[in-house]
């Protein structure tokens, strides 16, 4: 499913970091990967373009791979829900439902605190 691909997506920046963000285009956001080291351990941070316009951004806290996978669900077995029968992707995938939900999911999306 989209949730599983998004997973593999961000696994595999951990394995072999990517030089620039990986982009991802929604219908009106844009979220952009972004891998750096903090003190000696590779992470990741979700950055929201929100509505596709630079002067509004929403960037997560930097995580750790194995933070990631507790997001996904990884390490308690809770992933296997989103990686059920493509019958279910119709849903997931309805209009603008992906980025309209991100703002108000918080969790892994919310804005850093500077």
């Amino acid at each position: 499913g989209d949730v599983a691909g998004l997973y593999k997506l961000i696994m595999d920046g951990f394995i072999s970091i990517p030089e620039e963000n990986v982009v991802l285009e929604l219908p009106n956001d844009i979220i952009e990967l972004h891998y750096e080291k903090n003190y000696g351990q590779q992470t990741m941070q979700f950055i929201q373009v929100i509505n596709k316009n630079r002067k509004y951004i929403g960037k997560s806290q930097f995580l750790t791979q194995k933070q990631v996978e507790k997001v996904f669900g990884r390490t308690n077995g809770k992933y296997t829900m989103y990686d059920k029968s493509a019958s279910v992707n119709p849903v997931a995938n309805k209009g603008n439902t992906a980025s309209n939900a991100v703002p108000a999911t918080g969790g892994a999306k919310k804005k850093s605190r500077k």
